[in-house]
């Protein structure tokens, strides 16, 4: 009995030791590059052990599924990809059916299903390899034209991608599975401490609060792909459904607090806030309680104590001596505290309805009609475009030329163009990393594969050589490496033939060829021609926005107007996130009057007007029939605001006699003036509190965007991007 329980101990110490020791040590990106060349291993054994020979597809498979996944993969997940791949398959053989002798009709067919395939990927907002492992799938489904036996084909070309996928989800979930729950609980439990940390920073504008924002919308980002893995559905947990609403209230919150930072002249009234506002004290340390016990009860499951609101009032006799705007600015911190001790006590009461072992009601809140798409995207009907020309062009190619893969080059050509067109992955890192993946390929046919004695030599050497392509090769790039294992053409029994090899690789050198090509036509992918087109779209998108708030107070907005004004909505956030990120792939070394660090700091201010305009949407629905709001809004002073905005697409002239708003004290004075002018002529309103409320928000809310415009200016005019139009050459 005590050597049983001798060994017992030694044996949980070895583990201690080992998870102390070792599993710290392996990241995310070496789990995945593991389980990922192991899947790679794992099919060649399984195929050659079978003897079956067309292996490629499912090779190609994972290697197209691992470059645009993710490192977490489900049951769910890969009964999506098979679903896919069936989909693709059945489409594909029903078009050959369709037109058994008719090439040219099959052909147009299929460019055109495959290009609105291709197209919802770009547009769709999750995990995008559905929708490409279809299009794939339809296109490998043609066997260069040939009918003989091409429904066998079909099939057994279907049934090696299923293989692949099966085989990648199961090494996924048995080695290292990722836990979406506990994922996902993380995630909501680093949000709320960012969020609280960003409460402790209101009122002012610090580099410090632009790092939290930075590192809350990471978390986010995250967080929201999370959802997209709907495994948790499967499981005992919280639903998707569930999860989202939580995502909505952390969106409310962050947007809360936003323009509670936005309310900075607080900070420099003559006395604390809490000498204008009574409750004050009380409210903001119940936010406080209430932020450090949701951040608790993420990890402990704790339950949560939930306070009544207290009381919170402006007082009359200290505010008298502000102006209006500073009244306006202590009506918007009472409104938007209050509106976060309710937005804190909802999410505790959710939190609470989850963590109990009884049943309880979860009220779902998610904002109405989100889709998973982004429809009509400029750049997606683009990249379609692309696609489109890309499948022709390869076709002209293979009917004309009969070059070596034949319809290969079609099928790989046109289905990695969603990798190519229109994202960062530049033609010049296509071409290093496939020219090193062919020396590596080379050397590794001539010295190393005729030497391979064992089935278990060849499988170390397919995992390392994946291996290297998964972990050291950018995601997206590393397909572009691995496919030198297809140009290996390892099969069992194995005939080296260098001439084959060569050919083999100009198949590859010429879909390549194809994507570097439309790389750069029809439309330029430049990095500073897609951010300076890109901000002109933004602006004019926010001028929109502010013009059709404007013109619904006044009755004039038509069904036109309405429908830009949803567009805008629907792409305002995506076109931050865009200009963000091509602002950070210009080559500034051909720009040096372009300064990066303001230009990065005028992209950060664009992501913040995004969000104040979200709220303007949002918050003037609520006050349209709100007679002082419509009373006021009416006025001429408004129409300054579209205008000002629509300055950055340069068809508003900048001098002072066309645009007033340069002047940014004569701006704050028209205001003063204009609510001092308005109070006296409309004395009757002032007994109506809960309409001077929303009123007063308002104005706050309209004062936060011009700040700002100002700011988006003023880092404009530091970063000079207007040289971005100006020729590299």
């Amino acid at each position: 009995m005590a050597s049983t329980v001798t060994d017992n101990t030694m044996t949980q110490n070895v583990k201690s030791v080992t998870a102390a020791f070792v599993l710290p040590h392996l990241s995310d990106k070496l789990k995945f590059a593991v389980k990922a060349s192991l899947s790679l291993v794992l099919v060649y054994m399984i195929a050659f052990w079978q003897g079956w020979s067309n292996i490629t597809p499912a090779l190609v498979t994972i290697m197209l599924i691992a470059s645009v996944g993710s490192v977490g993969d489900s049951v769910f997940k890969g009964m999506l990809r098979v679903t896919g791949t069936v989909i693709g398959g059945v489409l594909g053989m029903t078009l050959i059916a369709l037109f058994p002798q008719e090439r040219m009709a099959y052909l147009l067919a299929l460019s055109v299903l495959v290009t609105l395939v291709l197209y919802l990927a770009r547009a769709f907002k999750g995990d995008t390899t559905v929708f490409m492992l279809t299009a794939m799938t339809m296109m490998m489904t043609f066997s260069n034209g040939e009918v003989d036996d091409v429904f066998l084909t079909g099939i057994d070309k279907v049934f090696m991608t299923v293989f692949a996928i099966a085989v990648y989800t199961l090494v996924g979930m048995l080695l290292w599975p990722v836990h979406i729950k506990d994922e996902r609980i993380s995630y909501a439990g680093d949000i709320t401490k960012t969020l609280h940390s960003l409460f402790t920073l209101r009122f002012g504008d610090t580099s410090e609060y632009e790092e939290l924002t930075e590192k809350l919308h990471t978390l986010k980002n995250a967080f929201s792909k999370s959802l997209d893995d709907n495994a948790s559905d499967m499981e005992n947990t919280f639903s998707r459904h569930q999860w989202s609403s939580i995502l909505h209230i952390f969106n409310q919150l962050e947007s809360t607090l936003t323009l509670l930072n936005m309310q900075e002249e607080i900070s420099y009234l003559s006395h604390p806030p809490e000498t204008y506002i009574k409750g004050y004290d009380t409210l903001t340390s119940q936010i406080e309680v209430l932020f450090k016990a949701i951040e608790q009860s993420w990890s402990t499951n704790d339950t949560i104590e939930i306070p009544k609101t207290p009381k919170v009032f402006l007082n009359e006799s200290t505010a008298a001596t502000l102006n209006y705007l500073q009244r306006a600015t202590l009506y918007t911190v009472i409104a938007e505290l209050s509106r976060l001790h309710m937005l804190l006590c909802t999410l505790a009461h959710k939190l609470n309805s989850l963590n109990s072992s009884a049943i309880t009601h979860f009220h779902y809140d998610t904002p109405p009609n989100t889709s998973r798409f982004l429809w009509f995207n400029p750049e997606h009907l683009k990249g379609a475009l692309v696609t489109f020309l890309i499948f022709w062009t390869a076709v002209y190619l293979w009917i004309t030329y009969n070059p070596p893969g034949g319809f290969l080059v079609a099928t790989l050509a046109t289905g990695l163009s969603i990798i190519t067109a229109f994202t960062p992955v530049k033609p010049l890192g296509l071409t290093l990393v496939f020219t090193f993946s062919f020396v590596c390929t080379a050397l590794m046919y001539i010295a190393v594969l005729p030497h391979l004695v064992y089935g278990w030599e060849l499988g170390v050497f397919i995992f390392f050589y994946a291996f290297v392509g998964f972990y050291f090769i950018p995601e997206k790039l590393s397909i572009f490496f691995l496919l030198g294992l297809v140009i290996m053409n390892i099969a069992n029994p194995m005939h080296y033939h260098f001439g084959i090899f060569l050919l083999t690789l100009l198949v590859f050198y010429l879909f390549l060829s194809l994507l570097i090509v439309f790389y750069y036509i029809p439309f330029s992918t430049k990095a500073e021609h897609l951010f300076w087109l890109l901000q002109q779209r933004f602006f004019n998108f926010a001028s929109h926005i502010v013009d059709y708030n404007n013109k619904v107070l006044q009755n004039r907005a038509t069904l036109w107007e309405r429908f830009n004004v949803n567009y805008a909505m629907m792409h305002l956030e995506e076109t931050v996130a865009a200009m963000r990120l091509w602002a950070d792939k210009i080559n500034f070394t051909y720009f040096d009057k372009t300064d990066k660090t303001a230009l990065r700091e005028f992209t950060k201010e664009c992501n913040r007007l995004s969000w104040l305009l979200q709220m303007m949407h949002t918050h003037m629905a609520l006050q349209q029939h709100n007679p002082l709001v419509q009373a006021f809004f009416s006025r001429k002073i408004e129409t300054y605001l579209p205008r000002a905005l629509m300055s950055f697409t340069s068809k508003i002239p900048q001098d002072k006699e066309n645009a007033p708003w340069l002047d940014r004290s004569a701006v704050s004075r028209h205001y003063e003036e204009d609510l001092a002018r308005f109070y006296a002529s409309h004395p009757q309103f002032l007994d109506e509190k809960e309409h001077l409320i929303g009123f007063n928000e308002t104005i706050a809310l309209y004062k936060s965007l011009w700040r700002s415009y100002y700011r988006c200016a003023e880092t404009a005019q530091k970063s000079n991007f207007n040289y971005l139009k100006e020729s590299r050459f």
